[in-house]
């Protein structure tokens, strides 16, 4: 009786909590963890039951199934009569979650029991405990000795990572490891209880014996049947391998020669800035692993969405289609892994809020943005968060990943500015803000919040202009804010799906289905998708209209007044099209909605070349943004044509070719233009013209905030220009003429 107690007990606590209070894969896992826990102690209270010390072997049989059926029937129940009376998900998903990892918890308990009470009769409780925390903690292992985030266990499952994708789906993987659990611990369940009541002759040792050797083996065969990831298994498939002055980089061997230099480039002149800034550097050499996807990333590492370092193993994971953007910060990782606390060389008691803010800060940027720019921005409109939460896990992770991430770099920049590197660097690995700082943590968070206020690069933040910045960036949910997110997330994929295998009809009740019970953006623009491919552009215009302000004060709502936009011009009415782009062009939410309006605005005043443009191919497109810049250069069109370029696999030196007249850089539009097209260049390893374009766009200085981007920007290409042969010749080990491209 005491055991169903506990039981319902710790279901109704379930339900209370965010993720696991629908039946789904949360609610699944959690109970799976008490459910080997019960019934391995029901299991062994009936073994040692003094009253009855020879149990019968039928007694036993009554008693664990009378019990099984009741333990896997309780929380079932409790799930389903819950998912009646508040939100629910999808009833047969939670279903197939809850048979395929709740349900095989009574085999591993009960093969746990069996194996404790083998080996001790008195002190079994003991031994299952040890067997049990053994098994549990495997994961602990596997994530500090090995790369990857996900982990596969007997007692909870799978576990997709610290920095997990919203989207778990039932798959092949996951069914066979819990078929190999069940026959695992069924079959050692079965042997220990047929030699204990006498049914064979074999001792129990000899099945003690040969299921640690089959453990054992499994453990070694697990990263070849996908169920854990060693560098060893990532090398294989990442065959590629060149050694740097400071990195050991492992990558695709399919990648461009030109974008391969790039990328050792960045890692290079990331290590010097990185040692600048920390006034420490990495013992040994840094192994940075290039994915070649996002599907290999997440297959691989365990997460789709998200870049990753591990500073106790001196080890960055990062895609290659967004190195740019991601790879100082994982690098910044081992650079402060240097005077990190504990064996994982991380911020003080594993802190959040230090961890990330220390990386962040040596970034001193974000999206193009200034760092405490947009962390003023953020605390002037609306997105204030007390910094005292972001100092425990549960605070850190339950925010808006921006938010957290962008309070926690501009704090750390503004600590590291103020009292120096040295400081933050004690203070880093003890959190000790009274002896390293003499100040109480009140008052540097106050004097930090003063920051904030006064903050702006000569511009209050709090103009109401300035809302609508701070809406895009910060007017997203966590996923424990989301309703049920891995249902939608799922159902997402699966409707994106159906819509790219032209199965418009089943994709758009999927999408309505998902809209029904979430404002999810995905799902709203595949359903607007939808209605255009089945009903035509007026009804999609329609469904947007009626759904828009469901997005309003959210990030979503921009990219949805662009959509309608393009939706009317598409149609050919422009008025209407023109109105949004100019509202978006005021606006400003971000560079991009900003430079895509402009262009718009720009094809627009061409006759009919807007239309042209919108329902042409990428060539089509690419072919109307070189004759948009035949007579006059149309800088916002600069990072669309690079970004087409890509795409058709356009020739570097045929790209060049139409940039036959003298570029300036007067205004935001011209030096951001030229910014862009910058970084194009390096990565097709023209430096020289790389470097000058970055100069070019640095005299701009129209924008405080800005300026400092653009600033950095020709570092870095003076960098790469003054250190490119020596870096790229003692890697690649050849000659420099064979090195140099387009110089």
């Amino acid at each position: 009786m005491v055991y169903l107690l506990v039981l319902i007990l710790y279901n109704f606590i379930l339900l209370q909590l965010p993720l696991t209070n629908v039946f789904g894969f949360e609610f699944a896992v959690f109970n799976g963890i008490i459910l080997v826990i019960l019934t391995g102690f029901y299991s062994i209270s009936l073994l040692r039951n003094p009253s009855n010390p020879d149990l019968p072997r039928r007694s036993f049989k009554t008693g664990f199934r009378i019990s099984s059926v009741l333990f896997l029937l309780i929380p079932f129940a409790i799930a389903l009569i819950n998912s009646f009376y508040t939100v629910s998900c999808s009833v047969i998903d939670g279903i197939i979650f809850y048979l395929i990892i709740a349900a095989p918890s009574i085999v591993v308990g009960n093969g746990i029991a069996f194996s404790a009470f083998a080996f001790s009769r008195r002190k079994t409780i003991l031994f299952f405990s040890v067997i049990y925390l053994i098994i549990l903690l495997i994961p602990l292992f596997e994530y500090y000795f090995n790369p990857q985030m996900y982990f596969y266990n007997p007692i909870f499952t799978y576990f997709p990572g610290s920095v997990y994708d919203e989207g778990i789906e039932i798959n092949a993987k996951l069914i066979l490891y819990r078929t190999v659990n069940l026959l695992y611990f069924g079959i050692l369940f079965y042997a220990l209880f047929a030699s204990h009541f006498k049914l064979i002759k074999i001792k129990a040792a000899i099945f003690l014996f040969a299921s640690l050797a089959v453990a054992i083996v499994f453990i070694y065969l697990s990263p070849r049947l996908g169920f854990s990831t060693t560098l060893s298994s990532i090398k294989e498939e990442l065959s590629g391998t060149i050694e740097t002055e400071n990195f050991i980089i492992h990558y695709p061997d399919n990648i461009n020669e030109n974008l391969l230099k790039a990328i050792v480039l960045h890692h290079e002149y990331y290590y010097e800035s990185l040692h600048k800034f920390f006034g420490v550097k990495p013992k040994e050499k840094i192994v940075s692993v290039i994915f070649g996807s996002r599907e290999q990333k997440g297959r691989l590492f365990g997460t789709e969405a998200a870049d990753a370092a591990k500073p106790w193993l001196n080890q960055v994971y990062v895609n290659k289609d967004n190195y740019t953007s991601t790879l100082k910060h994982e690098i910044a990782h081992c650079f402060a892994g240097e005077f990190g606390w504990s064996i994982f060389k991380v911020a003080y008691m594993v802190n959040p809020m230090l961890t990330e803010g220390a990386a962040m800060a040596s970034e001193s940027e974000y999206d193009e943005n200034d760092l405490h720019y947009m962390a003023a921005l953020a605390y002037n409109n609306d997105y204030q968060i007390e910094l005292k939460e972001l100092f425990s896990t549960v605070g850190f992770f339950t925010r808006t990943s921006g938010l957290s991430y962008i309070y926690a770099g501009s704090f750390s920049l503004y600590l590291i500015e103020k009292f120096g590197i040295e400081k933050y660097r004690k203070f880093y690995g003890s959190l000790d803000f009274q002896n390293i700082y003499s100040l109480s943590e009140s008052e540097i968070l106050n004097s930090y919040y003063y920051f904030l206020t006064e903050f702006g690069y000569g511009n209050r933040l709090n103009d109401p202009s300035k809302k609508h910045k701070a809406n895009y960036y910060f007017g997203r949910k966590s996923i424990f804010q989301k309703v049920c997110p891995r249902y939608i997330a799922v159902n997402v994929k699966k409707a994106w799906r159906l819509y790219n295998a032209e199965e418009y009809q089943a994709a758009q009740k999927l999408f309505n289905e998902i809209l029904a019970m979430s404002d999810n953006y995905q799902a709203i623009i595949g359903a607007v998708n939808c209605a255009k491919k089945i009903y035509g552009i007026p009804e999609a215009i329609e469904l947007l209209n009626e759904r828009l302000d469901n997005y309003k004060n959210t990030a979503y709502y921009y990219n949805l007044k662009f959509m309608l936009a393009d939706l009317y011009a598409e149609t050919g009415a422009f008025q209407n099209a023109l109105e949004i782009y100019e509202s978006l062009k005021k606006e400003n939410p971000n560079n991009t909605l900003l430079y895509l309006s402009n262009l718009r605005i720009s094809l627009s005043r061409i006759d009919s070349l807007l239309k042209i443009y919108l329902t042409g191919n990428n060539f089509s497109k690419y072919i109307v943004l070189k004759d948009l810049n035949k007579l006059e250069y149309d800088y916002f069109s600069f990072p669309v044509m690079i970004d087409l370029s890509r795409e058709i696999n356009d020739d570097y030196k045929l790209f060049l070719k139409q940039f036959d007249k003298t570029f300036k850089a007067s205004d935001f539009s011209s030096s951001y233009g030229l910014f862009r097209l910058s970084n194009y260049m390096v990565e097709n390893m023209d430096i020289v013209n790389a470097r000058k374009m970055a100069a070019l766009a640095a005299r701009y200085k129209g924008d405080a905030k800005f300026s400092k981007i653009l600033g950095e920007n020709f570092k870095k290409m003076d960098w790469f220009y003054i250190n490119r042969n020596y870096i790229l010749t003692t890697s690649f080990k050849q000659d420099e003429s064979k090195i140099e491209n387009g110089n």
